[in-house]
């Protein structure tokens, strides 16, 4: 057992004494019967509350603080709030499932619209901000279906109208390390995606070895339903992709039912 540290006292004639004053919570019933009712074991244990009460409140005020500039500035959605290991493990499994079921259509190459489909914002062509805060806005569901598309051979590009082309490819670069993913955009609206899907195919062909990509190995996943109405037109595979959508997984689960038209 602890001893109790001693508290000198200074007399009014100048002498000392000593009394043992316990300085630590543990010791409240030895405390009240050395010196009363008014222990110091109690100021203590008081004082030792407040302070975790303090320290307590300061953690969560900064949590909330944060959570509420992270939601304001947009480096931080409600999305991300709500992940939990096991919809990341069912969200794998439907892009797995997405992933197998192209590949039995023979389909060789995605061809992606970048605003309000790979990504979450319009930027317009004007994104103000790095590459790397870009990348945060990257829809979980099309991170993982395109890994699971890569790891069977399904190639992706971006076809956009945005100019901010290096950009785009800086995003796609950091998102997906090590996998060629060429950008076209810049190429006028009148005829939809026609020639970024044309020079897409070529850019792929020429990059691995000819794989004999053609309109119809080639699904273009757009917003817009204009784009995808003239790319059909053209005998590509198309599905459109509701950025409003409820759906975290509405294009993987789109591709599964089949909805590519």
């Amino acid at each position: 057992m602890r001893r109790p540290l001693r508290e000198v006292a200074t007399t009014t004639n100048g002498d000392s004494q000593s009394s043992d004053l316990p300085l630590y919570a543990g010791d409240d019933e030895k405390s009240n019967s050395n010196n009363g009712s008014n222990g110091h074991s109690g100021v203590c244990l008081c004082e030792h509350n407040k302070c975790w009460r303090t320290i307590f409140f300061n953690l969560v005020a900064g949590a909330v603080i944060t959570t509420v500039l992270g939601l304001l500035s947009g480096t931080l959605t409600f999305d991300m709030l709500t992940r939990t290991p096991q919809k990341f493990a069912v969200l794998d499994e439907r892009c797995e499932q997405a992933a197998r079921h192209l590949k039995r259509q023979n389909i060789k190459l995605l061809a992606l619209d970048f605003d309000l489909t790979v990504i979450d914002q319009h930027t317009g062509g004007r994104w103000k901000g790095t590459a790397e805060e870009l990348s945060d806005h990257v829809r979980p569901e099309i991170q993982c279906f395109l890994n699971s598309a890569f790891n069977r051979r399904i190639d992706a590009a971006i076809v956009t109208f945005s100019t901010q082309i290096d950009l785009i490819g800086n995003v796609t670069g950091q998102t997906f390390p090590g996998q060629y993913i060429p950008v076209h955009g810049w190429y006028t609206a009148k005829d939809g995606k026609q020639l970024h899907l044309v020079r897409a195919i070529n850019d792929i062909n020429a990059a691995n070895g000819n794989r004999k990509i053609s309109n119809a190995t080639t699904i273009l996943i757009d917003d817009d339903k204009r784009n995808i109405k003239k790319a059909r037109k053209e005998g590509y595979r198309t599905i459109w992709y509701d950025p409003d959508a409820d759906n975290p997984m509405f294009l993987v689960e789109s591709i599964i039912n089949n909805y590519v038209k």
